[in-house]
């Protein structure tokens, strides 16, 4: 089963892994989105010299999947700005980066948009000293790059990029309300914390909920390993929660807190069947087969209801 496993993800990784001309592409698109940020932010009323213009996220910590498009750009701002100037100057900054796109709403308003293909948020935030000293909730994510990007090297990188696409492939990847399952910062360090992608299977398939790992052994328990003893028990634990994974950077945080126990369990299944039998059907969304007019009508009739349908205009948010 070894050298089975071995093979299946060598293939995997040879899919997920971007080429030189995607890299260069992507490189090329940050450098305009970072010289069009800078000349944005010399028209404000605010020293430039001041301000930091951070990637963040997978292209920043070179773990995104070939095909992925997507760019995060944070200009943080200094904190001497009160909110209200924080996001009449992101926004201001946004729209001269992205003249084309528009805004979104997170805790505070910024502006998201195509650039070459590539979907861009630039997101203002506070340049706070520490991720427990935020004063909006994307302030932590620059520490959460800068964290990662000292420990994870290019061979990590492609075990991350694996682990990614089996999540993906188990329909559990993504911190969304929908799938409440594995955000990109929660994958990158259950792979740090178990030392590749055979690591995190072997040890998620014997998982016995709840789990807490302590990265940086804030709560000075046991990491990389349920707490199976009888003085650390589920009622020691300082989350309630299946999955426990302390932010290194902010130890009140808890990564996994939008995991739902369906998703830690689907992941304990299909962890298991991977070891059992690895193939790389596993690593594919299952995508449903689309329904037809009239399979809807029998639908419809089964259930013995009434659809009903209203449309009304409402703003882009």
């Amino acid at each position: 089963m070894p050298a089975e496993f071995d093979d299946v993800v060598a293939r995997v990784r040879e899919r997920v892994v971007p080429d030189a001309d995607e890299r260069e592409r992507l490189d090329a698109v940050v450098a305009t989105l970072r010289d069009r940020t800078e000349a944005a932010l010399a028209e404000l009323p605010v020293d430039a010299n001041a301000v930091e213009v951070v990637l963040v996220g997978s292209t920043a910590r070179d773990t995104w999947l070939a095909g992925d498009r997507d760019v995060d750009l944070f200009v943080r701002f200094p904190t001497d700005l009160s909110r209200e100037e924080l996001v009449e100057f992101g926004l201001d900054v946004g729209h001269a980066v992205l003249p084309d796109g528009h805004e979104e709403y997170a805790e505070h308003p910024y502006v998201t948009g195509a650039v070459e293909g590539f979907d861009v948020d630039l997101v203002p935030c506070f340049a706070v000293g520490n991720a427990t000293a935020i004063r909006s909730a994307v302030d932590r994510t620059p520490f959460h790059t800068a964290y990662l990007a000292e420990r994870i090297d290019a061979d990590l990188a492609g075990e991350v990029r694996v682990c990614k696409q089996f999540l993906a492939g188990i329909g559990v990847y993504g911190s969304d309300l929908r799938t409440r399952g594995f955000s990109g910062y929660l994958t990158e360090l259950l792979v740090l914390e178990y030392d590749g992608f055979r690591g995190f299977v072997a040890a998620a398939a014997d998982w016995h909920p709840p789990v807490e790992l302590d990265p940086e052994d804030h709560g000075e328990r046991e990491t990389a390993s349920p707490s199976r003893n009888d003085e650390v028990g589920s009622t020691d634990l300082a989350f309630e929660n299946p999955l426990v994974v302390v932010d290194p950077t902010d130890p009140g945080r808890n990564v996994a807190a939008v995991c739902s126990a369906e998703s830690v369990a689907r992941l304990q299944h299909h962890a298991r069947a991977l070891l059992a039998d690895p193939g790389e059907e596993q690593f594919e969304p299952d995508e449903p087969a689309p329904l037809d007019a009239d399979a809807v009508r029998e639908h419809v009739d089964r259930r013995g209801t009434t659809p009903v349908a209203g449309r009304t205009a409402v703003p882009v948010l």
